[in-house]
């Protein structure tokens, strides 16, 4: 069960991790995958006229060209790029074949290959994946990714983190250093993000559109639950070119502060 992605409401890899740890069976801790991103060397200037698109297209499932300024991009997020990921661990049979513990390599659908680990114990599983070229939908993706998830179908804590990048004929856009972890409930539809950075980067036409660097600066916390509901605390930072900043904070009355620079541009925006 993912929560709906409503703007401002649920930030994309709560949705984004719940889908990668379901089909991928669940992540030990990878020095190298989950390192602090920096800022991207071509990111994108941040200013008032900016911040909320930028934030929108961090946050939720919207078009990323709303934040590539010149740039006119197709939408690929960190979501899509997880349900790419999905599509190909979903196309091997072997996972339940696999020796806890065991790395297997496996052609991916359109080319490529997929090597992965899988433990499993009790009701966790954890283990890593690294694709090398692997084409899905058209799409050819690079990276290592490392997950957990313990699940007992009401109550649920999981991971991801690693790095991506997915190119195809005219745009490439790669997630650094993306770092995530929660935890929740099904049933109640609450839950708490304690984790959640990425950087992203983007060339369009043989163009760098730009990127920027997201990070939760206060955990996100949705103790109301329901799909209707906005989290009662929180709040994101995205950084751009020259330290320029857009942030988001849940103001716990269904609303949410945005800031550019540290100075307030709307202290009320619609949560969901």
């Amino acid at each position: 069960m993912t929560p709906s992605m409503k703007y401002f409401t649920h930030p994309i890899l709560l949705g984004a991790a719940l889908t990668l740890s379901g089909c991928l069976g669940g992540s030990s801790e990878d020095d190298t995958a989950s390192k602090a991103p920096g800022v991207p060397a071509n990111a994108i200037t941040i200013t008032a006229t900016n911040a909320e698109a930028t934030l929108k297209s961090a946050v939720v499932n919207k078009d990323l060209a709303l934040a590539l300024g010149t740039v006119s991009a197709p939408n690929i997020t960190l979501e899509e790029a997880l349900e790419l990921v999905k599509k190909i661990r979903q196309s091997s049979n072997a996972v339940p074949a696999t020796a806890a513990g065991v790395t297997e390599t496996q052609n991916c659908p359109g080319g490529g290959t997929q090597t992965y680990t899988f433990t499993s114990s009790g009701n966790t599983d954890s283990g890593s994946m690294t694709l090398s070229n692997c084409v899905e939908d058209g799409f050819t993706i690079n990276g290592t990714l490392s997950y957990s998830d313990k699940d007992d179908g009401t109550v649920y804590s999981r991971t991801a983190s690693g790095n991506l990048s997915v190119a195809s004929i005219d745009i490439s856009v790669s997630f650094s250093g993306f770092d995530f972890a929660a935890n929740g409930n099904y049933n109640s539809m609450t839950y708490t993000i304690t984790k959640f950075t990425f950087a992203l980067d983007v060339t369009a036409n043989g163009r760098t559109g730009g990127g920027f660097l997201t990070e939760l600066t206060v955990p996100i916390v949705e103790s109301t639950g329901g799909l209707a509901s906005c989290p009662e605390s929180g709040a994101i930072k995205i950084t751009g070119a020259s330290s320029t900043t857009a942030e988001l904070i849940y103001n716990g009355d269904g609303t949410v502060t945005i800031k550019a620079n540290g100075a307030v541009v709307n202290s009320a925006a619609t949560c969901a």
